[in-house]
This record gives C-alpha cells, structure tokens and sequence, in this order.
C-alpha cells in the first residue's frame, strides 16, 4: 500500500468519525496492528489491504 492510500484511508476514518480502536475491533485486530499499516511502519499482505478497504466500502482495482 502506498502512502497516498494510507492518506487517504486515514482521511475517511476522520470523516466517518470512526477511531482506529474501532475500526481495528471491527476488522478483529489490534490497534498496533492497524496503526502500523496506516503508517506504513509495517509490511501488510494483499489480504489484508484488500479486508481493510472494503471494509469501509471501497473496492480494490489493480491496473498494469
């Protein structure tokens, strides 16, 4: 995940008014663990990214 994405997730947590502590209960995660893949300050896997966006609604599109 790049860092305009991480923004970019970052940003619609703000705008839902959703906290990281929430959102990581719903996706049953530890918060540490979703602050290191909105910071990019861990590696995350495809599935993982791919559960965190649609989680909020969004779909994933890979382009060439």
């Amino acid at each position: 995940m790049d860092d305009a994405m991480r923004a970019q997730l970052r940003v619609e947590l703000k705008a839902r008014g959703l906290t990281q502590v929430q959102l990581a209960r719903e996706l049953g995660i530890s918060r540490v663990h979703l602050t290191r893949l909105l910071t990019g300050a861990r590696g995350e896997t495809p599935n993982e990214v791919k559960r965190l966006i649609e989680h909020l609604g969004f779909k994933m599109v890979l382009e060439r």
